[in-house]
């Protein structure tokens, strides 16, 4: 079968200066592209001295070096990875990123631009597929500031010829006021699933499509659940979706404060297991053509087992990861009904029956056997168009089409395929 996503992989955190060129680094991208990762995440981080400070800087022993950069970029390369090479600025006194508030503004932007420059010029010289401007930095990043990103995504893009986007907090998305210069959107994505210590599967896969019990969340998702809300900044934008990270820690309670690398509590493998299998099964059915794809959080560079950490390697998560990295994991199977005015209906694998209803819509089938009944365009006493898809499979790089076939009313109509889009292909119909 075909990959899940377009982009699936993991993301690896440096912690020192020269760890990227490091044997274990190479040995990890070997690990992550096992499981059926087609890519790794790469975060680098520039620093500043606290919150206020105006100055950015790269500091030797912490961050990585030009050299170390383009060593890990061809290690992750001769694994057979894509790499996202992202920039992430920290505060030397541990102050969280999303606290930033340099006293002044026009010298700290100054000074982060020339940073974000210099490494979107390392990113071309070692073929990056995709470079991250910034992550996380909430209290910069509104409309008062668009004008300072704008220049520093003009000037990256003088230097940097790939796709550009910006990592977002999960509560940040929202009001990031520069999507619309990026090539994606790009969100790390942890919202809380469950009030509860022990939560079902299906209780979490309930959650990634109803809005947050968390009233902060419900606001920080528009009132939308965390899938709709991501389809929606898609459809606003015009651009796909990154999950520039998402993952669960290895412990009591991780899905209840999935994004918290602070918590302490109890090892628990089987509550992260539990929490990948709902997400997998979640973004396998509604992950569609506006979905990009993930880069799980994390995987650790230095090759050790975390007891209560966020990375699945030796833990029960990782054959989950495996199992849906390499298409072949359990899915579910949605029945969708369109309103009564036009819709996208966009979905990913699995066997859906989707009514289209009233409206001019557009539909997007994803991998599965799909039925799909079409409504009149308009209010009306018209003959309805039944067509039913037969998913394709693919072997290898070929694709084979097992069944397809459709029937049409008295009235003209017409259903055609987009080359666009994975098979079984986008299907338009016009009445």
């Amino acid at each position: 079968m075909a990959n899940l996503f377009d982009v699936q992989g993991f993301g690896a955190l440096s912690e020192w200066n020269g760890q990227f060129a490091s044997a274990s680094a190479a040995q990890s991208f070997q690990q992550i592209a096992a499981l059926g990762s087609n890519s790794v995440s790469l975060t680098a981080r520039i620093w500043t001295t606290n919150k206020t400070t105006s100055d950015v800087f790269a500091h030797a022993g912490k961050t990585e070096s030009d050299a170390s950069l383009l060593a890990g970029f061809k290690a992750a390369e001769a694994a057979g990875l894509s790499v996202v090479f992202k920039a992430a600025i920290s505060p030397l006194d541990g102050t969280t990123s999303f606290a930033l508030s340099p006293t002044d503004i026009n010298g700290f932007f100054a000074s982060y631009k020339a940073e974000i420059v210099r490494l979107a010029d390392v990113a071309q010289r070692g073929g990056v597929d995709t470079f991250v401007i910034g992550n996380e930095m909430s209290s910069l990043t509104g409309a008062a500031y668009r004008g300072y990103w704008t220049d520093i995504i003009s000037s990256v893009r003088q230097v940097y010829h790939g796709d550009l986007t910006y990592s977002a907090a999960t509560d940040e998305a929202l009001k990031v006021s520069f999507w619309d210069q990026l090539d994606i959107i790009g969100v790390n994505t942890y919202p809380p699933l469950t009030s509860s210590m022990t939560p079902t599967v299906q209780e979490m896969i309930h959650a990634w499509t109803e809005v947050p019990y968390n009233p902060y969340y419900a606001a920080a998702f528009d009132h939308k659940s965390p899938v709709d809300f991501l389809h929606s900044l898609s459809e606003t934008y015009g651009k796909q979706v990154l999950m520039t990270e998402a993952g669960f820690r290895s412990m009591d309670g991780t899905a209840m404060r999935p994004g918290s690398w602070t918590t302490n509590a109890p090892a628990d493998t089987a509550e992260q297991a539990d929490a990948y299998n709902a997400f997998f099964q979640v973004w396998s059915a509604h992950g569609g053509s506006w979905m990009k794809g993930v880069e799980l959080w994390q995987w650790d560079l230095n090759g050790k087992y975390n007891e209560t950490g966020y990375s699945p390697m030796g833990k029960p998560a990782e054959a989950i990861v495996a199992q849906y990295f390499s298409g072949h994991g359990a899915t579910l199977d949605l029945t969708i009904t369109g309103s009564a005015t036009h819709d996208v209906i966009d979905l990913g694998r699995g066997n859906d029956t989707i009514n289209a209803g009233l409206g001019n819509d557009v539909i997007y089938g994803g991998d599965g056997n799909d039925t799909i009944i079409g409504g009149p365009s308009i209010y009306g006493k018209l003959a309805t168009t039944t067509v039913t898809l037969t998913g394709y499979g693919t072997a290898g790089a070929a694709r084979t089409p097992r069944s397809r076939s459709w029937s049409m009313a008295s009235r003209s109509r017409h259903c055609w395929s987009s080359s666009r889009l994975r098979i079984p292909r986008a299907i338009r119909l016009t009445r």
